[in-house]
């Protein structure tokens, strides 16, 4: 029996509104938005199964692409230009699918060009017809894009990390959202304490879950281009029994600050293949 190990986005899913935008800020470069914007859009998609756009909004040096390696002529850049004559087709275009999510990358040179609320405004409103999740990377909350695209949405996080520079900026962004008038029930302001022993180990899986029964083995899921996890791994235990022991004993504990979810692996959707091989758990 295979077991799911995750970091709980339920209050995303629950606060959701029909194709509302999630945006992800930061009140200083290298706070990790990117990171954390890019791992819930494809938690989204592996949670719900729906359409899931993966926006990055930086026009002088997004970092979505890189990250992903995605590589694409289109940007947000080319949808601004085009909003005279948006249609579902223009997504198919703009996008590139990567593990199911589609990717609308930032320019490969950076755009200069003004941003104009009313035709950002138009491409929003096309994504939200399209897509029932829109993840939205931006840069520094105190870019002018961040402030027109957290306008837009209901829902917003603002990244920040630990260190006292990034806290004194995340304390003057505070403010300056609170003069601009933004309700703080739009946002939270999350601290990213991301350090080199980043999460649970397999050594830490095998300890937790080896408390309720005999390990098979333990997986934690890495990041192919950070080498970092992604926050969620697999086990596989001797027996049904011991599985559903460990479930009901470890979700919702707290782990480092965050509450784990633990549950029942679903099996990957099946994709054509001329080739045989299992599914995994």
């Amino acid at each position: 029996m295979g077991i799911f190990l995750g970091i709980d986005i339920a209050g995303i899913k629950e606060a959701r509104m029909s194709g509302e935008p999630i945006c992800f800020s930061s009140t200083k470069p290298g706070s990790g938005a990117s990171t954390l914007a890019a791992q819930t859009a494809f938690a989204l998609r592996r949670l719900t199964g729906r359409r899931v756009l993966l926006a990055d909004f930086d026009l002088m040096g997004g970092a979505i692409g890189f990250y992903l390696k995605v590589r694409h002529p289109y940007s947000l850049a080319d949808a601004l230009a085009s909003t005279d004559h948006m249609d579902p087709g223009m997504w198919s275009t703009m996008t590139v699918n990567t593990d199911g999510v589609d990717i609308l990358a930032s320019p490969e040179e950076p755009s200069t060009s003004p941003v104009d609320p009313e035709r950002l405004s138009i491409v929003l409103e096309s994504a939200r017809r399209q897509y029932e999740w829109i993840v939205i990377d931006l840069p520094v909350i105190f870019h002018r894009i961040s402030m027109l695209a957290f306008s837009e949405s209901n829902k917003g996080f603002l990244v920040s990390t630990s260190e006292l520079p990034s806290l004194h900026l995340t304390r003057r962004a505070i403010s300056m959202l609170a003069t601009l008038g933004f309700d703080k029930e739009r946002y939270k302001v999350v601290v990213n304490r991301v350090n080199k022993r980043d999460g649970l180990a397999e050594a830490d899986l095998e300890k937790m879950f080896g408390a309720h029964g005999k390990v098979e083995t333990a997986e934690v899921i890495m990041d192919r281009t950070t080498g970092r996890g992604k926050g969620f791994g697999f086990v596989e235990m001797s027996s049904d029994a011991e599985a559903k022991a460990a479930i009901a004993a470890l979700n919702g504990q707290d782990n480092m600050g965050r509450a784990m979810v633990v549950n029942e692996a679903r099996p990957r959707e099946e994709r054509p293949s001329g080739g045989g091989g299992r599914n995994r758990y």
